[in-house]
């Protein structure tokens, strides 16, 4: 299981990925493997199909032993197979449902 602790004692290198802008094949692959990156954040702000997302996490689990973070920008962009979260709320809105209710929804989704 991937701890956080981990990254704590020595710096670090993320990549981030957006399933909307990036398909995953076996050269990214190779790429990723060579960079050996701490951790991938996936995720992006424009909405895109859940098909692509379930895409990118089935290839970097088949093929890296990098832990998934996933950068949702909306609540549908949540996968059950990423090893964590990086839920932000990016207060755009004075309307707490767009504030709020997003958080409130992944965290149902975790506690599934």
């Amino acid at each position: 299981m991937f701890g956080f602790d981990s990254l704590k004692k020595s710096k670090s290198i993320a990549l981030l990925l957006d399933p909307d802008k990036t398909r995953i094949d076996l050269d990214w692959i190779k790429v990723i493997n060579i960079a050996s990156p701490d951790l991938i954040l996936i995720g992006g702000s424009q909405p895109f199909p859940t098909a692509l997302l379930d895409d990118m996490v089935t290839w970097l689990k088949e093929n890296c032993q990098v832990p998934i973070i996933g950068f949702p920008g909306d609540v549908s962009q949540v996968h059950a197979f990423l090893d964590g979260l990086l839920a932000l709320s990016v207060v755009q809105s004075t309307d707490p449902r767009f504030i709020l209710s997003p958080l409130f929804q992944i965290a149902e989704f975790i506690d599934q």
